[in-house]
């Protein structure tokens, strides 16, 4: 019997096992590094939001996991990450555009 075609998936046992965390946290420490750079007056705006979006993302999937119920409840919680990872994404758009 052939095996082409089966995927094979890591046994999750918590939170840290899920790979959107991972890639979350992966970031985390590049994208605060970046905002260090932007100018003193940006420092309680702009690199605020920034920072606070990026920390947003893997909280809110430890959070989903820790709370999940179901498969619809879990995937909220991924979605408002997501949306976190969006906005998050938007403010480093602006932060470019505003050099």
């Amino acid at each position: 019997m052939s095996e082409v075609g089966l995927v094979t998936r890591a046994v999750i046992r918590s939170y840290e096992d899920l790979e959107a965390l991972q890639r979350a946290m992966t970031l985390l420490k590049p994208i605060h590094q970046l905002a260090r750079k932007f100018p003193d007056f940006e420092k309680f705006d702009l690199t605020a939001q920034v920072r606070r979006a990026s920390k947003s993302v893997p909280t809110t999937i430890a959070e989903g996991y820790g709370k999940r119920r179901s498969a619809r409840h879990f995937k909220s919680y991924l979605e408002n990450a997501f949306g976190s990872a969006n906005e998050m994404v938007v403010h480093l758009q602006v932060a470019e555009g505003l050099e």
